[in-house]
């Protein structure tokens, strides 16, 4: 974690800019502790704990925040040049609230949204992206009455999606490029509490208007550009491979010990717009570029979500056009909770 010379506040080791005060992170040093990476640690279920509210996270800041709006949009393309759209979303999320005479607002959110984009001949990928949203969405079923499942749970989650592909390839005896597959980036919505999960290219983003608006890449594609970086090879090198943005890992082709769900959590603290996509949209540059001007202004509620994410598929087809583009829009209304506030962290 970095630890926020400003303001004190925990921070991921790869952001930019300090999520409670907007302060610039980048000559500060890792600090020692880091946030639970799952509900348990958080001390949620732990009946010891008389307010979640009060736990405190690492650097001794409390964890005073509720999520007092939660919205979504998605769409999905074929692009300009493919016939067939191999990829395949899911979102789905619930609100409950209750108040009385006697009891002070509660309110409970959650949320899951996953998108994956397929791979595979004779119409293997958009069987592969299917196989993947039916299979996550039906281990999820406990959530809706629960909390986050923890990182090890989601990977195990994840495996099963990709033995049940790896299967069906087996059985059909799919062969080289003729195996289907798909990648998968997930986001898991408890409250405050996110959980993100990816296997392959397909991308999350942030975008948070705190003091200093900023957008961040939550998750890192799995390519060999980046594992040679892992390696030691120079980046211009790594990326100058005629093979650097090939992949991987993905969700199917290979049998459940060459997947390896990269895995976060942590907790939101201000209004922040997330973007699930497929590289259909994000590849040369498209967020990184255009972010100022197509989903900043999308964290205030008086944008329409919907028109934002048809939007910014249209352009991504002006931009590249080349794929099949999906993507799921997700803001996050914060507010610090009230002392007599009993909605949950």
């Amino acid at each position: 974690m970095l630890t926020c010379l400003a303001c004190g506040y925990p921070n991921p080791i790869h952001n930019k800019y300090c999520q409670q005060c907007g302060a610039d992170l980048q000559d500060t040093a890792p600090a020692t502790l880091e946030i639970a990476t799952d509900d348990s640690d958080l001390g949620l279920n732990d009946p010891t704990v008389s307010d979640p509210k009060l736990i405190t996270l690492a650097g001794g800041i409390p964890a005073k925040h509720c999520l007092v709006r939660l919205e979504w949009a998605a769409a999905t393309d074929t692009g300009r040049q493919r016939q067939r759209n191999e990829d395949d979303f899911y979102a789905c999320c619930q609100t409950n609230a209750t108040q009385t005479k006697n009891q002070h607002l509660t309110r409970v959110s959650r949320g899951l949204f996953v998108v994956c984009d397929g791979m595979g001949g004779h119409a293997g990928g958009e069987i592969a992206s299917a196989m993947a949203i039916a299979g996550i969405s039906e281990q999820f079923q406990n959530f809706w009455l629960g909390n986050l499942p923890s990182g090890n749970c989601l990977i195990d989650m994840i495996r099963a999606v990709n033995q049940t592909i790896f299967y069906q390839n087996e059985q059909n005896s799919r062969q080289d490029y003729g195996r289907m597959g798909t990648t998968m980036v997930l986001m898991a919505l408890h409250n405050t509490d996110i959980t993100l999960a990816h296997v392959g290219d397909s991308r999350i983003y942030r975008i948070c208007d705190s003091p200093k608006p900023f957008y961040e890449q939550l998750t890192r594609d799995h390519e060999v550009g980046n594992r040679l970086i892992d390696q030691g090879v120079p980046p211009e090198v790594a990326w100058a491979r005629f093979d650097a943005h090939q992949l991987t890992q993905a969700i199917g082709p290979n049998e459940n010990s060459r997947v390896e769900p990269a895995i976060s959590s942590f907790r939101l603290t201000e209004n922040t717009l997330f973007l699930l996509c497929s590289d259909g949209l994000c590849d040369n540059g498209v967020v990184e570029n255009h972010w100022k001007t197509h989903l900043l202004p999308l964290l205030s509620p008086a944008y329409d979500l919907q028109q934002g994410v048809e939007d910014v598929l249209a352009l991504g087809n002006e931009m590249n056009g080349h794929d099949n583009l999906t993507a799921i829009l997700v803001r996050c209304i914060v507010a610090k909770t009230d002392e007599r506030d009993t909605t949950p962290n």
